[in-house]
């Protein structure tokens, strides 16, 4: 078992799953998540936002994450941490806002008309929710050029807790939920609020970030505070916005971001993750005290046997909770949080609240787990996990069928369809893509109901025209195949440099000429190559060196990062993931984003962008 591998396949699904509104983990777990994987020197974390087929329409510059710094379980907050960005900011003052936790959305004028609002998608794509959020804004503002107001799409606390926290448990999920839906009553999104924090207008290739004043009626000046650097001002702001959260607020929020002054901003420019001149201060979550009574035990498509505390019921942050996830195996024998145990729950925006710290450890001793998989084999305790080794576990395959039609990215194709084809006998993805083998009499004839889903289905794999080697690579469904390990294996079986260094040798073994899976991988191209064109990638030279970027190549005098990765091309580079490369070229050398520090651990040569030439 693939421990990174697994570990950024959960990432992935919990990132998607928390922009959809169904969120599967807490914020506390899925922030220590990322760092493992960024210890471990993952790519994951690296990547802006969640992939959504729907999200087509681009941002006129990327929608980035935060940087952050979380406040201690006790509610100790992070004042070094945030006094030491501050003074690497060269800035005096600063401005805070609250970080309201609603559903990121990004305002678009073009010359003072409002042209279009989009969702933040995966930072640089978005779904078009102009028709739910227009009411909220003007149609004209005074202001030229491109202008764009990023802020939060948001219902009030009271609102959510009068008519809808019996069928959503959190008013984020609801907003999610509405957002999502291709249709929705004016009364529903009316009760949503758009949430203004920041505002930026580009003429030409120039980017101005505008004060809070310049857009009147947008940014909500109220809720902003201006400050001066200082031994305590730091905690001053902390004990108001905390305040703020706790007393004022009408929205939900979990923290909140200071900012460098607008006229530093495009100075300290941004990072390929987030920008180098805001950061999140985040809240400890609220928490309660209960009980555990019994442990329920929920089989995963992945092999894992995950557990699940069922509690004495309690009142936490405005609902009655009863579960919580106890994480794995090897945090109860750690922790005592077996049958017994006395537990503080905390719940930040997640659907099943977590167990921040086992008060009272249980007076038992002996966990009492399940031994014996649904498939009937045997369940195994592998590190920190309960996990089924069947190799031909039918969870495990489902998982990895579900993944396989996921690569083929066919819009409006969910899991609900995906787990109606696998119960129809299909077990191929690539079989998708054989008209002989799937279409719409057969899926019917195998119990399959036709419906507009099954038409639109058909639709989006009759668009398919090509295909790359990578992904016939991630639909072969070999254990521990992830997007690192697949883009090598294309370069290497279509005669492009490669690296195999820190790869997990099993996952690669058999590619080579006259092995089973070589075999296999060329039986699937000449079956597939029937339907669709193979993609082959781009030819390197064997003396290129890989390279990544982070920050923006503008003061360097490139426009965009395309426009630089043309240009490293002459200059005999080309471009990879943080994890093969060699040379990281960056915005600035001195600024010690993860990125760069991923590097400096790795021993990845860094540059400016300025040094290509």
């Amino acid at each position: 078992m693939n421990q990174r591998f697994d570990l950024e396949q959960l990432y992935f699904q919990a990132k998607e799953s928390y922009y959809l509104g169904e969120p599967i983990m807490s914020d506390d777990e899925f922030d220590r998540m990322e760092q493992e994987l960024i210890n471990m020197g993952s790519d994951a974390p690296y990547i802006v936002g969640a992939d959504d087929r729907k999200a087509k329409y681009s941002h006129p510059s990327p929608m980035l994450s935060l940087g952050k710094y979380q406040a201690a379980a006790d509610g100790t907050p992070p004042t070094e941490s945030a006094n030491r960005w501050m003074v690497n900011t060269g800035a005096r003052f600063f401005e805070a806002t609250p970080k309201f936790d609603g559903n990121a959305a990004n305002v678009i004028y073009s010359n003072g008309k409002l042209v279009q609002i989009l969702s933040r998608g995966n930072g640089t794509k978005g779904r078009d929710i102009t028709d739910k959020v227009k009411h909220n804004v003007p149609e004209t503002i005074s202001q030229e050029g491109t202008v764009e107001i990023r802020g939060e799409v948001c219902i009030k606390m009271s609102t959510f807790n009068t008519k809808y926290a019996n069928d959503f448990k959190n008013p984020r999920n609801f907003v999610a939920g509405v957002l999502n839906r291709d249709d929705n009553s004016p009364e529903t999104i009316s009760e949503m609020d758009f949430i203004a924090v920041e505002a930026r207008q580009q003429i030409d290739s120039d980017i101005t970030y505008l004060n809070p004043n310049d857009i009147s009626g947008l940014l909500h000046r109220s809720t902003f505070i201006d400050f001066e650097l200082g031994p305590n001002n730091f905690n001053h702001v902390y004990g108001v916005m905390k305040n703020y959260r706790e007393t004022i607020s009408d929205y939900q929020l979990d923290g909140f971001v200071i900012k460098a002054p607008v006229e530093f901003r495009a100075k300290l420019g941004e990072n390929s993750h987030d920008p180098n001149w805001a950061i999140a201060i985040k809240f400890p979550p609220k928490e309660a005290i209960t009980k555990i009574v019994d442990i329920s035990w929920q089989w995963g498509k992945t092999g894992r046997v995950t557990p699940v505390a069922i509690m004495e019921p309690v009142d936490l942050d405005g609902s009655m909770v009863s579960r919580a996830s106890l994480f794995n195996i090897g945090f109860i024998k750690g922790s005592g949080a077996m049958v017994g145990a006395t537990v503080a729950i905390a719940k930040a925006g997640d659907i099943i609240p977590q167990i921040l710290r086992v008060i009272t450890p249980s007076p038992n001793t002996v966990l009492d787990h399940p031994v014996d998989c649904k498939c009937g084999a045997k369940l195994e305790v592998q590190e920190v996990h309960l996990i089924c080794v069947n190799p031909d576990c039918s969870a495990k395959a489902q998982n990895k069928f579900h993944t396989g039609i996921n690569v083929l990215g066919l819009d409006g194709v969910g899991g609900a369809m995906i787990n109606s084809i696998w119960e129809a006998g299909f077990r191929n993805p690539l079989d998708l893509l054989d008209p002989t083998k799937f279409n719409k009499a057969i899926l019917i004839a195998n119990g399959v109901k036709d419906s507009k889903t099954v038409d639109n289905m058909f639709k989006e794999i009759s668009k398919i025209k090509d295909i790359h080697p990578m992904k016939l690579i991630l639909c072969m469904g070999i254990d521990g195949m992830g997007h690192t390990v697949a883009k090598q294996l294309e370069n290497y079986l279509t005669g492009l440099p490669h690296s195999f260094h820190g790869l997990q040798k099993d996952v690669i073994a058999g590619f080579e000429p006259g092995g089973s899976k070589r075999k296999r991988y060329e039986e699937i191209v000449t079956a597939v190559s029937k339907y669709v064109n193979i993609i082959l990638p781009e030819q390197v030279a064997a003396d290129s060196i890989p390279f990544e970027m982070s920050g923006s190549p503008k003061s360097a005098g490139f426009k965009t990062k395309d426009e630089f990765v043309k240009a490293a091309k002459e200059k005999g580079y080309h471009h990879v993931g943080m994890s093969s490369a060699k040379v990281l070229f960056v915005e600035d050398v001195n600024n010690l984003s993860n990125k760069i520090k991923t590097a400096q651990s790795k021993g990845v040569k860094i540059l400016s962008y300025a040094e290509i030439f």
